[in-house]
C-alpha cells in the first residue's frame, strides 16, 4: 500500500509539471505575423539646472564711414591714373594762351575839348590823344599820362597897336601843338566809377598870326605851362570814359610881335575823353 501511494505521487507531479511549461513558439508565416511587442516610453531625463548667464562684451564706439563721393568725382578719379597723350608736332609748337584777368595797365584813346582863354583871345578848341599806364605804387590808383594834341583860339577886336594907333579889327589867330607829361591818382572809387586828380607839365610849339590895319605877319616860339585838374571816370564797354576841368598857367613867346599880340596860354579847358584798356594785369 505505501508503495502504490508514491507511484501515484509521483505520477500527479509529473503531469503538473507539464502542465506549467509554456506553450512553443509558432514558427514560418506564423512567426512573421505575430505582432511586435510595443515598446515601453522612455523615463524622462531629470531637469537640468539654468547655467549662468554670460557676460555680454561691451564694443567700442566706431565713427561711422565718410559718405561716398559722387558719381561724377569717383569718374574723375578713375582718369587720374590715366597718362596723358604724347605732346604732337601741332600742340608742342602751339603757344600756351592764359586767359586774360584783371585790370588794364594800359590806356590808350581820343581826348577832345573846349579851351576858354582868359585875356584876348575867344574860346577855342583842343583835340589830341592821349596814353597813361598803370603804376605799381598806391594799389595800382596812380598813373603816368602823356598827352599830344593840338589847340587852336582866335580873338577879333579892338586892339591899340605899337606905332601904328588903334586898330578895330584887329585879329590874332592862335596854333598851338601841346606836349602833356603828367600823372593822375584815382583819389575815389566805387564799382565802375572813379574821382581823380591830374597835374602835368605842358610844352607848347606855337605859331601866331596877326591882322591889323591891313597887313598881315606871323610869329611862334616855344612856350611852357603847369597844368592842374580834376575828373570822373566810369568803366564802359572794353576802357574808361572821362570828364574832366583843367586849369593852364603859361605864356608863348611871340617874338617881336610880343607887344601886339596875346602871350599868355592861361585857360580852363573841359574835355572829353575815352580811353581803350591793354594788356591786363595776370
Amino acid at each position: 500500500m505505501t508503495r502504490l501511494s508514491w507511484l501515484l505521487a509521483i505520477a500527479l507531479a509529473c503531469s503538473s509539471a507539464q502542465a506549467q511549461q509554456p506553450a512553443p513558439k509558432p514558427s514560418g508565416a506564423k512567426a512573421r505575423k505575430s505582432k511586435k511587442p510595443t515598446p515601453q516610453p522612455a523615463a524622462p531625463a531629470p531637469a537640468e539646472s539654468p547655467a549662468p548667464a554670460a557676460a555680454i562684451p561691451i564694443e567700442p564706439l566706431v565713427p561711422p564711414p565718410p559718405p561716398s563721393a559722387p558719381a561724377e568725382v569717383k569718374r574723375i578719379e578713375a582718369y587720374a591714373d590715366v597718362p596723358a597723350p604724347a605732346p604732337t608736332e601741332a600742340t608742342a609748337e602751339a603757344p600756351s594762351q592764359k586767359p586774360a584777368s584783371g585790370r588794364p595797365r594800359l590806356f590808350v584813346g581820343p581826348r577832345v575839348g573846349a579851351v576858354v582863354p582868359f585875356y584876348f583871345l575867344k574860346p577855342g578848341y583842343e583835340a589830341g590823344g592821349e596814353v597813361e599806364f598803370r603804376l605799381p605804387f598806391a594799389g595800382g590808383r596812380l598813373r603816368a599820362a602823356l598827352f599830344a594834341g593840338v589847340l587852336q583860339a582866335t580873338g577879333k577886336g579892338e586892339r591899340l597897336v605899337p606905332r601904328r594907333g588903334l586898330d578895330p579889327a584887329f585879329i590874332e589867330n592862335l596854333l598851338a601843338f601841346p606836349v602833356e607829361l603828367g600823372a593822375r591818382y584815382e583819389a575815389w572809387s566805387s564799382g565802375s566809377h572813379a574821382l581823380h586828380l591830374s597835374a602835368a607839365y605842358a610844352a607848347y610849339l606855337s605859331r601866331g598870326e596877326f591882322r591889323t590895319l591891313g597887313a598881315t605877319t606871323a610869329s611862334g616860339g616855344m612856350g611852357h605851362a603847369a597844368v592842374a585838374g580834376a575828373g570822373y571816370r566810369m568803366r564802359l564797354g572794353p576802357g574808361e570814359a572821362g570828364l574832366a576841368a583843367r586849369a593852364t598857367l603859361g605864356r608863348v613867346p611871340l617874338g617881336p610881335l610880343g607887344d601886339v599880340g596875346t602871350e599868355s596860354l592861361s585857360s580852363v579847358a573841359f574835355t572829353v575823353s575815352y580811353a581803350f584798356g591793354f594788356a591786363p594785369e595776370e
